[in-house]
């Protein structure tokens, strides 16, 4: 998003119209990359990213518990599945994946005490469930490794160390496929103290 911008303006004073054009093929080009990789990887494994987690109408009779137990077994199931997964997982300390029916307007959410939540949402289809799994241990991971506490060291404001988690897990999803959301919550005091997110963050 930021990069995009930044072109936009250039291209501007270059002129307004093909800077915007030129700048509009680039982001198109930079998204058809994105995504490719995550259904990639599904794809590699045989599974169509567009494919339904769980059928429409599959659940119908099936109480709260067992609704609850099929969503958390197909989570847990792409986990094992998934080379990318399975190490954040493992990196996060094997945490309890379980479902959250009370927070709609996300996909996902973690306590930072080795349990993450997933909501409904993330299972629209095998490439949210991917993403959102991986968001959330990638937040689960930073508190496992001891990032957070390290962090704590510089800061003490829950709003810097919250917004810096919420980067490097938006980059994560970035690389990955999901939309460009991590710039929204860059902070230079803090990736100058500690960095900028790359694949390797966290090891």
């Amino acid at each position: 998003m930021g990069i995009f911008s930044e072109r936009a303006r250039r291209r501007e004073r270059q002129g307004a119209a093909t800077g915007l054009a030129v700048s509009a093929l680039n982001h198109v080009a930079h998204r058809m990359t994105v995504i490719s990789r995550v259904d990639a990887a599904l794809a590699a494994e045989g599974i169509n990213p567009t494919d339904e987690v769980v059928a429409r109408g599959s659940t119908s009779g099936m109480t709260k518990v067992e609704v609850e137990a099929l969503l958390t077994g197909r989570a847990m199931s792409l986990i094992s599945k998934m080379d990318e997964l399975s190490k954040l997982y493992d990196i996060a300390g094997n945490p309890t994946v379980s479902i959250d029916h009370s927070r709609g307007n996300v996909a996902g959410h973690t306590t930072g005490t080795c349990e993450i939540f997933l909501a409904h949402r993330a299972f629209r289809n095998y490439r949210t469930l991917f993403l959102s799994i991986g968001h959330e241990l990638y937040h689960s991971a930073l508190v496992y490794t001891g990032h957070w506490n390290k962090w704590k060291g510089f800061t003490q404001s829950n709003g810097m160390l919250k917004n810096y988690s919420e980067y490097l897990s938006w980059s994560w999803d970035d690389y990955w496929g999901g939309t460009s959301n991590a710039i929204e919550y860059y902070d230079s005091r803090m990736v100058n103290k500690f960095g900028k997110w790359y694949p390797f963050y966290l090891k």
